[in-house]
């Protein structure tokens, strides 16, 4: 290629750029990562590098969502890539569209067969996940006993909730036969049935270190166990097919003993101000109580002050029905003294005998109705009485029932307004005692 004119900085490097792309299609580099950046916008930068040489590289955040193990520093790796050139500071790098640890590619697959079958059957769906006990006392612990895992679990449960029972089922987890151990922990626990949750998992590693977690049979034992069960297998970064088919991933065992265990001083104060509600309540109830028995004792009666206004009322009756037959009295005898005076001015003997027939007629009818009259107020004046008795203290001495009174006539209602040895008189239905008070109890 030749140029018969001077070209600026950026068109030289956007024409080498040109020329590395369309030379170098798709290329896959092998060597070692070295200054990892994991940028805030999901994107990675690295340097990659053998014995001899080394090339900037980059993987943008759409292309390394799929990678489950993030890289690390040191880690050797095959890459696929794209060369390029970076026009803005003409950088030779490399863009890479996938990545695999170097002598993990067969297990990444194998992680991913396994991944999309169990999906497929269900087992990774969330509305067949059980849910965490917000309040566990006996928590399941399913690790190394000697690893940082069991620690850190023990550590943040003692901090959050020391009064939770944790129970450590030991097993190793890697290696031969690691998966073969972690089944029958996780057996033995179900066997035992005590705990409210299982966490199951261990610190990070390689993918080799976390495979015994990526086994079928094992996935398939969690998901059929009928406790909750927290895996928290590695790092935040690293994902197992426990992870996946467990009822809850925690990125870390300390944030597994985290989720599971309840908050003692967040408790604490939740109690206290339902304690606070409860008093507030008992209090409010108590005031309105008090408040309806001052408004019921008000419109009580006293007995005695009913007797009294009955009584009023019978005089008041009483004094009406003798006022009434005196003035027909007074009528009468008006109207009898006015016959007699015109049979005294008459004289005649007729006169005499017709208006002593009238007379006799008239003292007939005056007596029945001064009869009448008598018997229709004393019927009354027995109704008055049958309804005074009704609520006359009387008939409650007759059903057993008795007044007591002081030394001065006083009725007692209340046993603090006498003392002991005091004197005192009981009025029964047919007598009364005296007697002396010789135990009081308010």
């Amino acid at each position: 290629m030749f140029f018969n004119r001077t070209l600026s900085v950026s068109e030289l490097n956007r024409h080498v750029k040109d020329l590395l792309e369309t030379h170098f299609l798709t290329v896959e580099v092998s060597g070692e990562i070295s200054g990892f950046v994991a940028a805030a916008s999901g994107h990675w930068y690295f340097t990659l590098k053998d014995e001899k040489a080394q090339v900037k590289c980059a993987m943008f955040r759409r292309q390394n969502q799929s990678i489950i193990r993030r890289p690390k520093n040191g880690d050797k790796v095959k890459i696929k890539v794209r060369v390029t050139l970076y026009e803005a500071r003409g950088d030779f790098q490399l863009v890479a569209n996938s990545l695999e640890l170097d002598g993990s590619g067969s297990l990444l697959a194998a992680f991913e067969r396994l991944k999309a079958k169990l999906e497929y059957e269900g087992l990774f769906h969330q509305e067949t996940k059980k849910k965490i006990p917000p309040f566990t006392s006996e928590i399941g612990v399913i690790t190394s006993s000697t690893g940082a895992a069991i620690q850190d679990i023990l550590h943040v449960t003692q901090r959050r909730f020391p009064f939770a029972n944790v129970t450590i089922y030991p097993t190793v987890v890697q290696g031969d036969g690691a998966t073969l151990q972690i089944m029958a922990a996780l057996n033995k626990a179900i066997e035992h049935n005590k705990c409210d949750v299982l966490i199951i998992g261990r610190g990070g590693g390689s993918i080799e270190d976390l495979w015994a977690f990526n086994d079928e049979q094992l996935a398939r034992m969690i998901f059929n166990c009928p406790i909750p069960i927290v895996s928290a297998v590695g790092h935040e970064i690293d994902f197992t097919i426990s992870d996946f088919v467990a009822d809850m991933r925690a990125p870390t065992p300390s944030a597994a003993a985290e989720l599971v265990t309840p908050d003692q001083f967040e408790w604490q104060t939740r109690f206290q101000n339902l304690e606070k509600r409860i008093i507030y309540a008992i209090n409010q109830t108590i005031k309105s109580l008090t408040q309806q028995l001052s408004l019921s004792k008000a419109k009580l009666i006293n007995p005695k002050h009913k007797l009294e206004q009955n009584a009023q009322k019978l005089d008041e009756i009483t004094l009406r029905l003798n006022q009434v037959i005196r003035q027909k009295l007074e009528r009468l005898n008006s109207e009898k003294d006015l016959l007699e005076s015109k049979l005294h001015q008459h004289h005649p003997k007729q006169l005499i005998s017709n208006y002593q027939l009238k007379k006799q007629q008239i003292d007939l009818q005056l007596h029945q109705s001064i009869s009448m009259l008598i018997t229709q107020k004393q019927n009354s004046f027995q109704q008055t009485i049958k309804s005074l008795q009704l609520i006359s203290p009387l008939n409650t001495l007759e059903r057993g029932y008795a007044i007591a009174s002081d030394s001065k006539g006083n009725v007692i209602q209340e046993s603090k307004k006498i003392r002991e040895g005091d004197k005192i008189s009981v009025r029964l239905h047919k007598g009364s005692v005296k007697a002396e008070v010789t135990e009081i109890n308010n």
